[in-house]
């Protein structure tokens, strides 16, 4: 919806306004055939998944996953994943993808969007088909919704008591399941603080095509926090190890052109899942952006990398007297020590141990692989003037003049000699390293919850990362808010 006012002044400062309120449907949702055989998803930040089932046609069947552009009247497919043949946007066999490549053709459609439908026709096709906007049931209105792990590249549709899962960028020759349709059933609080959510399954594909599973049904516990889906399943991790997952709302109405970094701890929480279920106590969950193949030489100098970010008002640490509990927000250049394994970290974090904002900026190495001998020269910045929520500045550049790294967050400067590593004992004994910025191995972005281990301790930071720019280039502007795979590896970890 929005609002448009006008407002007129004369020419003696007198004044007169009105306004008006206009909705604009927008494409961007999830869409339903009214026979329930066909979901499309259009995603805010560009990308798309679709999904095809029914008791016919069996070879053609499953899911799409790719990019989109629309216009005001048409919309313009390329397909990344064509899981399901020419069954929906993508008119090639089953694993040939659709992107204006190699003699194939994007998908065209003509599409209008009216209140809670939307009208689609292929063009140059004599088809027009009309889908309903999925809305959830006011029973289950919290847990309803398409979610997403960008860790797992997973998908989770759920509504109505209904469900689809797909795993959008698995192994092309895997016999591992890639799309899951079925119902589902809330069972109630039954472990003492989550949901049990018991899952029925219908269809299930692999990468083959649709597949016969005798005995799909399953349950698995969550809890809806700070707008994420946390998913406990029980027998899920390493040697049937309890798991816990983070699906993050893809219809968060977040800001525009932004990437998004949540992480989120509760010590309570995590207790009564060790307890209960076996889950293992950790207290550190980081999730994290960096550059493909991190840790390998680029063949580029590494001179300087700087973000812009908004660390979202909801950002809170809860922690006790005696705690350490904290959040902070981490940016890093790697460089490769010439002719052994081991690299460098140069890093700077911003950080809210519950009181005034702070940061610390380092050097770091592990002399050897299990990093029991390691090398790390830090300092610290404090006195910032505002509040560790809002709009943020952080850098880190290279001075080839005096050999220093300069770290910036906001108005506040440090520098550190690149001698105090070299000439550091450990170093020098490891076989010394002569520094080069042309030994530059990457670059990574992160948000961290730490040292959440008390009764009554928790903490959660949202960040809005909005430009980062690597040697004064714009590296991603994170058109429409997507995390571009081409760019970037996403990454979440509890530790």
């Amino acid at each position: 919806v929005y609002v448009f006012t006008l407002t007129v002044t004369d020419d003696r400062g007198g004044e007169a306004s009105d306004s008006v309120e206009v909705t604009v449907s927008s494409i961007h949702g999830s869409w339903l055939l009214p026979d329930g055989t066909v979901t499309i998803n259009i995603l805010p930040d560009g990308r798309y998944f679709a999904t095809s089932w029914d008791d016919f046609g069996v070879n053609d069947q499953g899911f799409e996953y790719g990019t989109y552009i629309a216009s005001e009247t048409e919309i313009t497919f390329t397909t990344l994943q064509n899981q399901d043949g020419d069954r929906l946007t993508c008119g090639e066999d089953r694993g040939t993808n659709c992107t204006g490549e190699n003699g194939t053709e994007k998908g065209v459609w003509g599409y209008m969007v009216d209140e809670d439908s939307l009208t689609i026709s292929p063009r140059g096709e004599d088809i027009t088909a009309v889908l309903t906007s999925i809305r959830p049931n006011n029973s289950s209105a919290e847990f309803d919704g398409l979610w997403e792990s960008l860790d797992a590249k997973e998908f989770v549709l759920f509504w109505n008591g209904n469900f689809i899962y797909v795993d959008y960028l698995s192994d092309s020759f895997s016999d591992e399941t890639i799309m899951d349709i079925g119902f589902y059933e809330l069972t109630g609080n039954t472990d003492g603080t989550n949901s049990e959510v018991s899952l029925t399954s219908n269809i299930t594909y692999n990468s083959q095509g649709r597949n016969v599973c005798d005995d799909c049904s399953g349950n698995f516990y969550f809890d809806v926090v700070n707008k994420q889906l946390v998913a406990l399943d029980t027998g899920g991790g390493e040697n049937g190890s309890a798991e816990r997952g983070y699906f993050n709302n893809v219809f968060d109405d977040v800001p525009a052109n932004t990437g998004r970094l949540v992480a989120q701890k509760n010590y309570a929480s995590d207790v009564l899942a060790n307890q209960v279920h076996g889950l293992e106590i950790n207290d550190e969950y980081r999730t994290s952006i960096e550059t493909p193949n991190l840790y390998q030489l680029t063949g580029t100098e590494g001179n300087s990398v700087s973000v812009k970010l908004t660390i979202d008002e909801a950002t809170n640490v809860v922690r006790e007297s005696d705690g350490s509990a904290g959040v902070e927000t981490r940016l890093y250049m790697l460089y490769k020590v010439p002719n052994i394994e081991s690299g460098i970290e140069v890093s700077l974090r911003f950080r809210n141990r519950g009181g005034s904002p702070s940061a610390k900026y380092a050097i770091n190495r592990c002399i050897d692989n299990n990093c029991e001998n390691e090398v790390h020269i830090e300092g610290f910045m404090s006195g910032f003037a505002g509040d560790y929520a809002g709009d943020h500045t952080m850098s880190i550049s290279w001075d080839d003049v005096t050999e220093e790294f300069v770290f910036v967050v906001d108005e506040k400067t440090a520098r550190m000699k690149i001698s105090d590593y070299t000439q550091d004992s450990r170093v020098i004994a490891a076989g010394g390293h002569d520094f080069d910025t042309n030994q530059y191995a990457g670059f990574r972005m992160r948000a961290e919850v730490k040292d959440v281990e008390n009764v009554g301790e928790s903490a959660y930071i949202k960040v809005h990362v909005d430009e980062v720019k690597f040697n004064d280039e714009v590296y991603d502007d994170f058109s429409n808010g997507l995390i571009d795979d081409r760019k970037w590896v996403y990454r979440g970890e509890e530790r």
